[in-house]
């Protein structure tokens, strides 16, 4: 628990805990702010609701369990870590859902709890596997070059490699 970094909702800023927040944090604070009833977020980078949210604008429930967060809209490509990616988020959870996909990205959750959020991540990843085998993924949408740009750019800077 020592480690668990924690963020001051109103400021952003990291106030206890041994390790890092996450470079998203900004994207979880912004889901705790607009999502008053969750208490815990799940950020994942699942390979299957990765595809999907590279195929589809929006993901249909085709797995029963998954019908409770259906349908799962797809935020459009921000820069992880990013204001926009976190306020892209929250326009996609919009008032009713909990979950969404983040395009090239993953996808993140809101639960009242770590264990439901996870669970809802997991429905998710489940319901995108099976979305996947049963779709006709006729194109392969990559990044955004201006996106890749930003990200190889600061990668570079980070390694000392400018």
């Amino acid at each position: 628990p020592d480690m668990v970094p924690v963020i001051d909702l109103a400021t952003g800023e990291w106030t206890e805990g041994k390790c890092k927040p996450s470079t998203e944090a900004p994207m979880h604070r912004l889901i705790f702010l607009n999502k008053v009833k969750m208490e815990a977020v799940v950020h994942t980078h699942s390979p299957f609701a990765t595809a999907m949210s590279i195929l589809v604008e929006e993901l249909p429930a085709v797995a029963a369990a998954s019908a409770p967060y259906s349908p799962v809209k797809v935020a459009p490509f921000e820069i992880p870590g990013s204001q926009e990616i976190a306020e892209a988020a929250v326009k996609a959870m919009g008032d009713h859902n909990v979950v969404c996909l983040l395009e090239n990205h993953g996808l993140i959750a809101a639960g009242r709890n770590v264990s439901q959020a996870m669970s809802i991540a997991e429905y998710v990843e489940e319901n995108s596997q099976i979305a996947y085998y049963t779709y006709v993924a006729g194109k392969m949408k990559p990044l955004p070059e201006s996106g890749y740009k930003i990200m190889h750019d600061r990668a570079v800077k980070k390694l000392g490699l400018e």
